[in-house]
C-alpha cells in the first residue's frame, strides 16, 4: 500500500504527468514493474532530456519525491529489492552481446576494424579510455584529486554533510551513511578525511560531487 501511494501521490498534471525522459508516468504497481522489467534487460541508450544518467532514475524521479516515497525508499527491504534488480542489470551490461557503439574514433581508444570496435562487453565500452589529451587532469600526479568519473554534469558540490541529512526537503544535501555502508570504519573516521581526496582505507572524503540526483543507493540503507 505504501509503495502504491508513491505513484498515486504524484500529481496528474504538467510536469508530473510525464517522467524525466518525457514518457508517461507510471500510475500503478503493475505498470511500474513492467517498465522496470523491460529496462533491466536493456542497455542504456542515448536520451536528449537533461539529467537522465540512468533510465531507472527517470522512472522513479517523481515517486521518490512524494510523502510516501520519503518513507518507502528509506526502507532496507525496498533498497534490497532494487539492489538485486540493479545487479541483474549490471550483469546484462557485462554480456558480450551488449555493445552498441557510435563513431568516436578520434575521442576514444578503440579499433574500428574490430567487431564492436574492440570492446568486449557493455562494461568494457562504458569504462573506455580516452585518447591522450582528450580530458586533461589539473593535477595528473596527485591521486587524491577527485575528477568526474563519467561524462556527466556535476549536480551539486556539498561540504560537511551529515550522516543523515535533509536531502528529502529538495535542497542539495546528501546523507553520508547510505553510500558509506560498505566501509566498515567510515562512520568513525569521517572527521579525519582530507579535502578533497580519494577515500583511503576506512575513510571517506568530506567533499562529495553528486553527479546525479540521489534515487536509490547501490547498498542497502
Amino acid at each position: 500500500m505504501l509503495f502504491n501511494k508513491t505513484l498515486t501521490e504524484v500529481p496528474d498534471k504538467l510536469p508530473y504527468n510525464k517522467d524525466s525522459s518525457l514518457q508517461p508516468e507510471a500510475r500503478d504497481i503493475l505498470t511500474l514493474l513492467q517498465v522496470l522489467n523491460v529496462q533491466i534487460q536493456s542497455p542504456i541508450g542515448y536520451n536528449d532530456p537533461p539529467q537522465i544518467g540512468s533510465p531507472i532514475n527517470a522512472i522513479l524521479d517523481w515517486p521518490v519525491g512524494t510523502r510516501a516515497g520519503f518513507a518507502a525508499f528509506l526502507r532496507d527491504d525496498v533498497n534490497k529489492l532494487f539492489q538485486d534488480s540493479l545487479r541483474y542489470w549490471a550483469a546484462a551490461h557485462n554480456d558480450p552481446h551488449s555493445p552498441g557503439l557510435e563513431n568516436f574514433t578520434e575521442k576514444c581508444i578503440c579499433d574500428p576494424n574490430n567487431l564492436h570496435y574492440g570492446y568486449k562487453s557493455w562494461d568494457d565500452f562504458f569504462t573506455r579510455h580516452f585518447r591522450p589529451g582528450i580530458r586533461p587532469l589539473a593535477v595528473p600526479t596527485d591521486d587524491s584529486v577527485i575528477v568526474s568519473a563519467a561524462e556527466a554534469t556535476p549536480f551539486a558540490i556539498q561540504r560537511n554533510f551529515q550522516l543523515y541529512d535533509t536531502f528529502w526537503t529538495k535542497g542539495q544535501r546528501y546523507s553520508l551513511r547510505p553510500p558509506a555502508r560498505r566501509c566498515e570504519a567510515s562512520i568513525q573516521v569521517r572527521r579525519r578525511c582530507r579535502l578533497p581526496g580519494v577515500p583511503q582505507p576506512g575513510q571517506l572524503p568530506q567533499l562529495a560531487r553528486a553527479l546525479l540526483p540521489a534515487a536509490i543507493s547501490d547498498a542497502p540503507r
